[in-house]
């Protein structure tokens, strides 16, 4: 569920449609703002990174 410690991507669209993430233990909860009652999915903080790195190329 998403909850406001989460962090949107500065990125977002007008409506809404983002990303959203916040740290969790050992690793990264990540949510869509799109549909905000479904669960975060979590990746360690590895798979974050990988994640981030793949996307800014």
């Amino acid at each position: 569920m998403l909850t406001d410690d989460f962090r949107k991507s500065s990125y977002s669209q007008p409506r809404g449609e983002c990303v959203a993430a916040r740290l969790e233990g050992p690793g990264v909860a990540v949510a869509d703002t799109a549909t905000p009652g479904q669960s975060p999915v979590a990746l360690s903080r590895e798979a974050w990174v990988a994640l981030l790195a793949s996307l800014r190329g």
